[in-house]
């Protein structure tokens, strides 16, 4: 269904007189991915992969709020189970190859990483 009637024809000009910011376009699309939450799936399967033993990093991909946003609700949940975490919060990372998805490493020696990259698709 089309309201053709309502599409302006030619040049549009918009003129904003003492107004500081803001954004005077015809068309504006913000590419936005949806947050992200944890579920029930993601939960059991921390619980199961994540070792006790040793010394977990949680990781957001830097620049990245959403997945910051993830990475300390990840955070939280795996606290609030005992796990021994490094750090008050989750820590931030710049990835030379562009993370998607989340990623379980397992570290030589005392540490495992969470590492929290962008959307699918992102």
């Amino acid at each position: 269904m089309s309201n053709d009637s309502a599409e302006p024809t030619g040049n549009v000009y918009v003129t904003s007189h003492n107004q500081s910011g803001g954004i005077t376009a015809q068309n504006v699309h913000v590419n936005s991915a949806a947050q992200r939450v944890m579920g029930d799936s993601l939960k059991s399967g921390l619980l199961n992969a994540v070792p006790r033993n040793k010394l977990v990093v949680v990781w957001g991909t830097m620049g990245s709020h959403e997945s910051y946003v993830l990475a300390s609700e990840i955070f939280a949940f795996l606290k609030k189970n005992d796990f021994r975490l490094f750090g008050n919060s989750a820590q931030q990372q710049m990835f030379v190859t562009p993370l998607h998805g989340i990623q379980l490493r397992d570290e030589e020696g005392e540490n495992f990483n969470v590492e929290v990259g962008l959307p699918d698709g992102g």
